[in-house]
């Protein structure tokens, strides 16, 4: 009782406006452990037009949620900040590292 699948994150909820929230929540400084399911997941929801990350504090979240909600490209913005898994950087030859994707 109280589990979700792997890869679903920490979080979710809307914002004022209405907006879907997907947060997965990291260990200070360990932002980069993102599985490639956690990953996969989160970029779908950025694709679908979501808000959706991965932070190690409430100041991070803060930061990022203010920049996509003023960015003229927030789906971009998104892709560049969401950390990516080393499997899929290492196997992935159409990965490139200034997109995030």
């Amino acid at each position: 009782i109280g589990q979700t699948e792997v890869g679903f994150p920490d979080l979710i909820g809307n914002d004022s406006r209405g907006r879907v929230l997907w947060i997965e929540l990291k260990a200070f400084g360990k932002r980069g452990n993102v599985s490639e399911t956690q990953w996969t997941f989160l970029k779908t929801k950025i694709d679908q037009g979501c808000f959706a990350v991965v932070v190690d504090s409430a100041e991070l979240l803060k930061e990022y949620y203010y920049t996509w909600q003023s960015s003229k490209s927030p789906e971009k913005y998104l892709k560049s900040i969401l950390p990516v898994p080393a499997s899929i950087k290492k196997n992935d030859k159409g990965y490139r590292e200034d997109m995030g994707f």
